[in-house]
């Protein structure tokens, strides 16, 4: 049996497990709840619950060029809305690999599909185990808002002007870059205490 845990951010996320959710306020006053998706050594990978009330585009111009790093949402981001966390949730957080707090995921993450909607035994691997639930995939406009479309990191390879996306039903899909979509962000914790987490296999 599996026990969904909700947990107001108050302490060390050491004893975080993959599927507890923790609530926080933004410095906006908007209210936030996130979950812990997948364990990576010692940080965990926290993904909005629902996106932010706000709906962004990914590029004010309708294209990917120059794909996740130079798009206009990651750095609103690493900005605006990193500013607008508090402190006692960025003390514990890491950057992630690109050098950001704050990021979308991809469709490899999410679907364990190619940006082109291929499925391949090296997407397939990409998958997050605790993603694999179609309506894991479903976000609110705002916290337990209606559903609504949100964006993923990763240009969609078969036309220059969109990036993946997830429909209002968490399937996959793909928009031009400057339409306004949900932003669900993702963020790693730093975990001093790694064994109190599960391991891979209790993760799948």
């Amino acid at each position: 049996m599996k026990i969904r845990r909700s947990i107001e951010f108050k302490a060390k996320p050491d004893a975080l497990v993959v599927g507890d959710i923790i609530s926080f306020k933004l410095l906006t006053g908007e209210k936030v709840e996130t979950r812990a998706i997948k364990r990576e050594g010692n940080r965990m990978l926290m993904w909005f619950e629902d996106c932010l009330k706000t709906r962004y585009s990914m590029n004010e111009e309708n294209t990917n060029a120059g794909g996740w790093l130079d798009s206009d949402a990651r750095s609103i981001l690493n900005t605006e809305i990193i500013n607008s966390f508090p402190d006692k949730v960025l003390k514990h957080m890491v950057k992630d690999d690109n050098g950001d707090w704050l990021h979308l995921l991809s469709i490899e993450e999410v679907f364990g599909l190619t940006p082109d909607f291929e499925e391949t035994e090296e997407s397939k691997k990409l998958q997050i185990p605790a993603l694999k639930i179609e309506k894991s995939h479903i976000k609110g406009w705002g916290l337990n808002g209606e559903t609504i479309w949100h964006w993923l990191r990763s240009p969609y390879a078969s036309d220059a002007a969109d990036f993946c996306n997830v429909n209002y039903n968490g399937t996959a899909n793909c928009g031009g870059a400057s339409d306004a979509r949900g932003l669900a962000p993702a963020f790693y914790l730093a975990i001093s205490n790694p064994s109190a987490c599960p391991t891979k296999e209790e993760e799948a």
